[in-house]
């Protein structure tokens, strides 16, 4: 007799099959095969049907060409080797001629922009005459620069030309610019009195820009070059202008050079003291030009050989050579 907890037990059910596991196989495994036919003949149908063929070449004769079946009846059948290296390298000649040209329209912007003088476009440091002790220096101090520049950019490196009027301090700035300009980087060229002038015209009530705007964009480019320092009047105003320009490039260690016909200490005097210290920071220097007038004695590159230094005419007072003067200088 059975008790009412085993009268209340559920029977286990038996899993009723519906007899249709073995069909969905047989079904999945019919689907994969005409799936595998279906990519076989098209696998077949796009592969191309391949075959060398012996083929003349007008200019280079007889080579062995591949022949490409594309449809029906229709082939196509390689060029000849040689004439496909002729047509790399033509290519590769006129993409080189392409940078060629882009480069120097790229370089011929940069000139545009950086404000050069005409006259001074065709300075470089090849068509500078040193024909003293003096002028040597002065030139290797200017080509150390000029080729180091990159360095000088990473240290903020300035420069100052002062001495003399005549000597060629601008020659030697302005070659300096040119062959930044060419080695990709930018400068621009400015008398004082313009730089002063820009920033002033800020202080128009229908200016578009603020004063620190003004002194930012002459802050911009890699090299500045301030010419005529001591030219303009020199109040106190445009004193504390170009020392703002100075500055600010200083902070942001970006080189500026400084063309003058005052000497070391007038300029010293002029502009302060701070100012032309914060120009031999960074590995920067005070080139004095103190002989006779430079004007009437450039040459043009074709006249004078590249990094061409004129002999000595007199080396009194002069203790050290031009590598020891630089090295001592940091140049």
């Amino acid at each position: 007799m059975k008790t009412s907890a085993e009268k209340h037990t559920p029977e286990p059910q038996q899993k009723k099959s519906h007899g249709c596991d073995d069909g969905l196989d047989d079904r999945l495994k019919r689907v994969m095969e005409r799936t595998k036919v279906v990519r076989t003949e098209k696998q077949e149908a796009i592969a191309p049907e391949i075959d060398e063929v012996e083929a003349v070449c007008e200019q280079h004769g007889k080579y062995t060409a591949k022949r490409v079946l594309i449809i029906g009846n229709k082939y196509r059948t390689t060029q000849c080797p040689e004439c496909e290296k002729e047509a790399a390298a033509l290519r590769e000649r006129e993409e080189k001629a392409r940078r060629a040209a882009e480069r120097k329209r790229r370089i011929e912007g940069k000139i545009k922009q950086s404000l050069i003088p005409e006259r001074y476009k065709g300075r470089s440091l090849e068509n500078y005459r040193a024909g003293n002790g003096g002028q040597e220096l002065a030139l290797a101090v200017a080509r150390k620069y000029a080729t180091d520049f990159k360095e000088r950019l990473a240290q903020g490196g300035g420069l100052v030309f002062c001495g003399l009027p005549g000597t060629g301090k601008t020659h030697l700035a302005t070659a300096i610019a040119n062959h930044v300009l060419r080695d990709g980087y930018t400068a621009l060229f400015m008398t004082v009195l313009r730089a002063v002038r820009t920033v002033k015209e800020t202080y128009r009530r229908d200016s578009d820009r603020t004063e620190l705007e003004a002194i930012n964009e002459l802050s911009d480019p890699d090299l500045l070059i301030l010419d005529e320092v001591g030219v303009q009047f020199g109040t106190e105003a445009e004193k504390m202008i170009l020392f703002e320009i100075i500055n600010t490039r200083y902070e942001s260690m970006k080189p500026t050079i400084i063309v003058s016909n005052l000497s070391e200490t007038e300029l010293s005097e002029y502009i302060g003291v701070r100012v032309v210290d914060r120009l031999r920071e960074g590995g920067g220097a005070v080139v004095a030009f103190t002989w006779d007038s430079y004007r009437g004695k450039v040459v043009t590159d074709e006249d004078l050989p590249a990094r061409e230094i004129k002999p000595s005419e007199s080396r009194v007072g002069m203790p050290e050579s031009v590598d020891e003067v630089i090295k001592r200088q940091n140049l």
